[in-house]
């Protein structure tokens, strides 16, 4: 499956916005965000709305564990990741999976020629493939469990 295709079902479910902040927030209000909207990403932008990295739960755990600041006291650019890999909505659901793995992230941009339509977590990505392959892995589970008459040794 294409990204675009799993891009389409996530908004037609009402899921698809993008969320973004601006590097000279705070980190508090991050965190407002990503509660509010119940995502673990935002995507930074300046003021032209040109994308210059991702802010993640994660990036705010890190913050908290490492600095005793305030979290109005920080911003975005200082915790924010600035090499952002962003997938092509043409692109498969294993190549995206790939890309997260290799770079030890979970979240993804997907960019179109019209910028960027879409940030997917790892739990979309695997969310559409127990979707697409829900037979077959029923199938694994019955021969792992035995119940196809198959002896484990």
């Amino acid at each position: 499956m294409k990204l675009a295709q799993l891009v389409e079902r996530k908004r037609s479910s009402g899921r698809g916005s993008i969320y973004s902040i601006q590097p000279y927030a705070s980190v508090r209000e991050v965190v407002r965000l990503l509660c509010e909207h119940h995502v673990g990403a935002l995507l930074v932008v300046d003021d032209a709305q040109e994308v210059r990295g991702i802010v993640t739960e994660r990036d705010v755990l890190n913050m908290i564990h490492t600095r005793s600041s305030n979290l109005e006291d920080v911003r975005v650019e200082e915790i924010m990741t600035r090499k952002v890999a962003i997938a092509e909505s043409e692109d498969t659901i294993q190549h995206a999976l790939q890309v997260m793995s290799e770079e030890g992230i979970r979240h993804l941009p997907v960019g179109d020629d019209n910028g960027i339509v879409a940030v997917l977590s790892i739990t979309d990505l695997l969310h559409a493939l127990y979707n697409q392959d829900e037979i077959c892995i029923r199938h694994m589970g019955d021969m792992f469990s035995g119940s196809h008459g198959l002896k484990v040794f």
